[in-house]
């Protein structure tokens, strides 16, 4: 197994080099606009594979819990997936770890920011104290082993989060409260046209994400800034779109209760399913930079630490705290560009 991942890894480096030899002459402000249309690319071929597996799942009479607890769930985490898992396969950990640490940041800080700004939100914060506390724990074992092994995520901890995520959602099943209103789909389209529509949502969701990575390394390096930066920025910013527009519609519509639990659910998979699985195909393990120690990390710790005061102590989420939000996101983007 190991053999074919370090194949595989020898792969993606060949394709990393050529695609980066096509773009190499173009100049630094040509590769923003790209790096955007290929994040906006990767959302679309998401969010097209995503729609047409709740359609199939729902021609297989799988209930609306099951459906949200699994392939919803999942499927809104895709964009940083590929781009972390493509990344790792390059050989580029910093951009793997980047993305799927600065997603979390910029969900909870941006994202929680967008709704306590926008609305006072009350919610019973027993039903999302639990997902919270496993993605803490997942962080902390995460940032424990790292340093214990000097720096290196090993590929067993990958695993072992990966089991975990199934723990999580088979919990999160059993806690929920079943719904028996009927999921049989209405739609009178033929099984191959969905078929098609998966197959191209998957291929555009791939090809995109595997382009964008070279991409976004190239515009860090005629930037001058680091990799784990642009990753951590940019890039999450990006595929954390998904995240940003269910924040806003639901708080337009009074419905922040909704935002909040999306942002919680993101996070743990970011932890859980992105950094997991990056770790476990690694061959080698996830390699993590010093600067994450000095930098995400601490921003992650706080982040973690408004969350808990907002759960354990207000148990709502009021304009003072989402102020509280946007000004820690907006001070660890400022350290990042300037450090």
């Amino acid at each position: 197994m190991e053999l074919g991942i370090h194949a595989l890894q020898r792969y993606y480096r060949l394709m990393d080099s050529f695609i980066e030899s096509l773009i190499a002459p173009c100049p630094w402000f040509l590769l923003i606009p790209l790096l955007f249309g290929l994040i906006f690319l990767v959302g679309k071929g998401a969010d097209v594979m995503l729609d047409q597996a709740v359609e199939m799942a729902s021609r297989w009479g799988m209930s609306k819990i099951l459906i949200g607890a699994t392939i919803v769930s999942l499927g809104t985490t895709l964009p940083e997936l590929t781009v972390s898992a493509f990344s790792t396969m390059a050989g580029r950990s910093a951009m793997a770890m980047g993305n799927a640490i600065g997603s979390i940041i910029c969900n909870s800080g941006l994202g929680l920011g967008i709704i306590g700004l926008m609305t006072t939100t009350n919610f019973d914060a027993k039903s999302v104290r639990p997902t919270w506390l496993r993605t803490l724990i997942g962080a902390t074992v995460l940032v424990v082993a790292g340093i214990l092994s000097g720096g290196v995520i090993h590929p067993l901890i990958g695993v072992a989060m990966l089991l975990s995520l199934a723990y999580h959602l088979y919990a999160s099943m059993k806690s929920s409260t079943p719904c028996t209103e009927d999921m049989n789909s209405n739609s009178d389209e033929p099984w191959s046209h969905i078929l098609i529509k998966f197959v191209c949502g998957l291929a555009l969701l791939i090809l995109s994400s595997k382009v964008l990575i070279p991409v976004a390394s190239t515009l860090a390096r005629s930037l001058g800034i680091p990799e784990h930066v642009i990753a951590a920025s940019l890039v999450a910013l990006g595929t954390s779109l998904p995240e940003m527009v269910t924040v806003i519609q639901s708080s337009r519509k009074g419905l922040g209760e909704l935002g909040l639990g999306n942002i919680l659910g993101a996070n743990i998979l970011n932890i859980l399913l992105v950094i997991g699985a990056s770790a476990t195909i690694s061959g080698s393990g996830l390699r993590v930079p010093s600067e994450f120690l000095t930098l995400h990390y601490p921003a992650l710790a706080v982040i973690f630490a408004l969350q808990g005061y907002m759960l354990y102590k207000k148990q709502s989420l009021s304009r003072s705290l989402g102020l509280l939000f946007l000004a820690s996101y907006s001070i660890y983007l400022a350290i990042a560009f300037i450090a």
